[in-house]
């Protein structure tokens, strides 16, 4: 005679199931877990040789942090050469694209890597194509060249994917994310570059097309000993000797009275 099933009987069944299946996805994931990091960290090392210059450290090992974007930094015995730093765009027709995208220290684009992406076949999965989209911005250093790093049907210089405009400004937005993080790698590691680090209305990050900071660079040999002048976002003031701040220099301040 069968016997009758209750409450007790399903409770201690259905959590029988549910530990013996932790314990399973657990086990696999134990063993498949290093593979899986070697092969995702061989992908990722063949990506960063394909769109820097030659290097001789390991730029894995390197790995660092740059506002929330991994960056791998090319090195020739022991000095920088480059930066591959992983883009990421969600705005792909597809949804999100990964570039692995290449800058020299001088801030041209040396290479570009598509690392993932779901767009098209045959239409926006055209910016896998390694004679496609990415080539126009190889060997362009968009500061210095002014090369705009959108589309031409919004005012730029990149011609879109046919019949892919969307993936091809999703491309674009990635390119100029990985750009803009080797901004902020530049303008921590050159900070003289540019007194502002690139921060005023207009300014691409050289002092010599930033009015605030040209302003700031001529009262340079008239500031009083000890002072230093500061560009910040909301504009340019001075720090004297002892740490305190003012909007002004003292002559400007006397001649005012």
């Amino acid at each position: 005679m069968a016997r009758e099933s209750n409450f007790t009987n399903m409770v201690v069944t259905l959590f029988a199931v549910c530990l013996l299946a932790s314990a399973v996805v657990g086990v696999v994931y134990a063993v498949t877990e290093e593979p899986i990091a070697a092969t995702e960290m061989a992908k990722t090392n063949a990506a960063i040789g394909q769109v820097v210059p030659e290097f001789n450290n390991t730029p894995s090992e390197d790995v660092m942090d740059v506002e929330g974007a991994r960056v791998y930094p090319a090195l020739k015995d022991g000095q920088p050469v480059a930066y591959a730093i992983e883009a990421v765009t969600s705005k792909g027709f597809g949804g999100s694209i990964k570039l692995m995208v290449g800058i020299t220290t001088d801030g041209t684009i040396h290479g570009i890597s598509v690392l993932s992406h779901s767009e098209t076949p045959g239409l926006g999965a055209k910016i896998d194509d390694p004679e496609g989209i990415r080539v126009q911005f190889c060997g362009k250093n968009p500061e210095a060249d002014g090369f705009k790093m959108v589309v031409k049907k919004d005012g730029g210089d990149v011609d879109a994917i046919t019949a892919s405009t969307i993936s091809s400004r999703a491309f674009c937005d990635a390119v100029t994310n990985a750009y803009n993080t080797f901004k902020a790698i530049a303008g921590v590691q050159n900070a003289g570059t540019c007194k502002c680090g690139g921060k005023h209305e207009g300014c691409t990050g050289s002092c010599d097309s930033c009015n605030a900071c040209q302003e700031c660079a001529s009262q340079e040999e008239v500031l009083p000993e000890g002072w230093q002048h500061v560009c910040t976002e909301e504009g340019c003031f001075y720090i004297d000797a002892q740490g305190n701040r003012h909007d002004t220099l003292p002559q400007a301040a006397e001649s005012n009275n």
